[in-house]
């Protein structure tokens, strides 16, 4: 078995597991700049929420569940998605052994797991997000959200949420910019993005300002706990505050044992009694 591109496997001739056709960020390439964007997005365009964990996919193959992250059939992102599938009752798992046989397709989650793979989005537990039901076929075909959600209350666990509804580009753009003004380093209270999908499946990715720059001061903590020569980029106070509070953390010994969730609750407390 073979996996190509992002998150298909191949057995033979046969695909036995499938994820999305690989998307981009909004700006990111020239075909989801604004300019273009205006004339590719074809509406209705939902933006649904975007979790920051990633990628589990389950088919059947040879009637038994099969288990994959985006690229590979193990390795600790497998590991982490088996465990989460143990909080599953054995109905529901049965039940999507039976379906993805039946209808020839991969459940697609968002495997969040806050202690054995923290990433930005603060979480109080772990979580399978059932985001689509995908086709076994070469050519990406997914199932209506309505289905999802049925699906997704079978089995008991949460699916993809939808932010907003757009007719019509003037909605969808002021929109964007309204989330564009939404910066607040001194929360947890913000989402990894959203993304946006139109009634022929094209989709693009949208990441908060709040995740960007918290997703940027990782970068950061990464280099100064690797003492690397870090020149960090001040555009306001808050960019001088964090980096000068990372800096105090590596010289007692503490950063090099904390993730970057963990940073940002001190970081946030010191602001608060300041």
């Amino acid at each position: 078995m073979t996996c190509t591109a992002r998150g298909l496997f191949i057995r033979g001739d046969k695909v036995v597991a499938r994820s999305y056709d690989k998307f981009f960020n909004w700006g990111e390439r020239p075909e989801t700049a604004t300019s273009a964007l205006n004339v590719e997005f074809k509406f209705p365009v939902t933006a649904y929420r975007k979790e920051n964990g990633f990628l589990a996919l389950i088919s059947s193959l040879d009637g038994k569940l099969l288990v994959c992250s985006k690229s590979s059939l193990s390795g600790s992102a497998v590991d982490i998605i088996n465990e989460h599938l143990k909080s599953l009752t054995e109905d529901a798992k049965d039940y999507i052994n039976d379906y993805c046989q039946k209808n020839n397709c991969t459940f697609v989650f968002e495997c969040v797991d806050p202690i054995q793979d923290p990433h930005i989005v603060k979480y109080d537990k772990g979580y399978l997000y059932l985001l689509d039901i995908v086709k076994n076929e070469l050519e990406y075909e997914n199932t209506p959200y309505k289905e999802i959600e049925k699906v997704a209350k079978k089995i008991g666990v949460c699916h993809k949420q939808i932010e907003k509804e757009f007719t019509n580009w003037d909605e969808l753009y002021s929109y964007r910019k309204q989330l564009d003004k939404t910066l607040d380093p001194l929360t947890n209270d913000f989402i990894e993005g959203v993304v946006f999908v139109d009634s022929n499946n094209f989709m693009v990715k949208y990441k908060t300002p709040t995740y960007s720059w918290w997703k940027r001061k990782r970068s950061v903590m990464e280099s100064l706990v690797a003492n690397h020569n870090v020149k960090p980029v001040y555009i306001d106070q808050n960019d001088i505050k964090i980096f000068s509070f990372m800096n105090s953390l590596k010289n007692d010994g503490s950063l090099e044992n904390m993730n970057i969730i963990q940073v940002r609750d001190k970081f946030i407390e010191s602001q608060n009694n300041e």
